[in-house]
């Protein structure tokens, strides 16, 4: 059996790893595209949820108005002179404009 013995002189150094920067420059850009790409898709997501929002928040004030506009032609009915008339007459009562109210916008 032959034995490996290093000369008693010699000093075994670890060799230097050599950073090269076309790596560091490679992984840099590789981490940025992958942050634009889910930038993106996020993004993307988020403007889509916010405009199904909006669009449901319009159809909704839409309903509002059309119920608003029923409940005002309602109340014009109701309060139309002739309709009280109707009513205070057939009651033997008095017509009080003071007593009639209609709500206005």
């Amino acid at each position: 059996m032959t034995q490996r013995t290093t000369p008693p002189n010699t000093k075994s150094t670890p060799k230097k790893r050599k950073l090269r920067t076309s790596g560091v420059i490679f992984v840099v850009f590789l981490f940025t595209f992958v942050c634009y790409l889910a930038s993106c898709i996020f993004l993307r997501s988020l403007n889509v949820s916010l405009n199904l929002t909006k669009q449901n928040y319009q159809s909704q004030i839409a309903s509002m108005r059309r119920n608003n506009e029923l409940l005002a032609s309602e109340v014009s009915n109701l309060s139309n002179y002739d309709r009280v008339m109707n009513i205070v007459g057939g009651e033997a009562m008095s017509y009080n404009n003071n007593n009639v109210f209609t709500i206005g916008e």
